[in-house]
Formats: structure tokens, sequence, C-alpha cells
């Protein structure tokens, strides 16, 4: 099962950083294929063994 990344809450409080920076790197480890988001469930890394860039479920 693939496992949760904490909420954007969550990094903006542990890294302190701005809530776009959060937004931007979330966005760019989507884009590369290593999460992906569920709507209303939050964000996941991605087994690599399913395969390389899937894209978003």
């Amino acid at each position: 099962m693939d496992r949760p990344i904490p909420s954007e809450s969550t990094l903006i409080q542990r890294w302190g950083v701005a809530r776009d920076t959060a937004r931007r790197a979330v966005r760019h480890l989507r884009e590369l294929g290593y999460v992906y988001t569920v709507p209303q469930r939050g964000t996941y890394v991605r087994d690599r063994s399913e395969g390389e860039h899937q894209g978003d479920e």
C-alpha cells in the first residue's frame, strides 16, 4: 500500500516554509511521478514497483 505524505499544514509547520513553497514542492513531486493525489483523501508516495510515471490516478 502507498504511504501518505504529511498534510500541507504539517509540511509548512515542520519545515518552516511558505504555503506556496509547500504546494509547489508537492506539485513538482507529482509531475515527476513520485506522488499522486486523491481528491478529499490526500497525497501518497507512489509504489515505484508499479512502473514509471503513471500519472495521477
